[in-house]
């Protein structure tokens, strides 16, 4: 079927004459099985490498979001300071990485510059809004 869902005809005088049976079927999974016992461990080592370098690096980002947060937390007129701004900001990510990462996923580019900054700090203000602090 095509794009406009109709069902089109084509040509197979450019490809060669071959043939496909249980034989060769067959014979590929047992050339492939043993690269099997290799593929599997290092598909799942390489997912939780790559899960890992992206928590670490929205924890060196927070370094910078922790400043965000506490800019606003200062202007809600409460004083938590860097290191509890911080500890906030590990909770307030989720959404921003939530969004930003359905953003990414979909079909075009939603996303802007900023985007998780300025969510971030939207997040903070929504949490900070009657002006108390959630941790002590």
């Amino acid at each position: 079927m095509n794009k406009n869902n109709q069902i089109s005809i084509n040509s197979l005088s450019g490809i060669k004459d071959f043939s496909l049976d249980k034989g060769k079927v067959s014979g590929f999974i047992d050339t492939v099985k043993p690269f099997l016992a290799i593929i599997y461990p290092a598909v799942f080592i390489g997912a939780y490498f790559v899960g890992f370098m992206i928590i670490i690096s929205k924890m060196i980002y927070l370094l910078f979001g922790a400043f965000l947060i506490w800019v606003v937390v200062k202007i809600k007129g409460l004083d938590i300071g860097y290191k509890k701004s911080y500890i906030v900001g590990m909770p307030l990510m989720t959404a921003a990485i939530i969004i930003t990462s359905l953003l990414w996923l979909a079909p075009s580019n939603y996303s802007f510059t900023f985007l998780f900054s300025i969510l971030l700090i939207i997040s903070a203000a929504i949490k900070f809004e009657k002006g108390e602090c959630p941790i002590r």
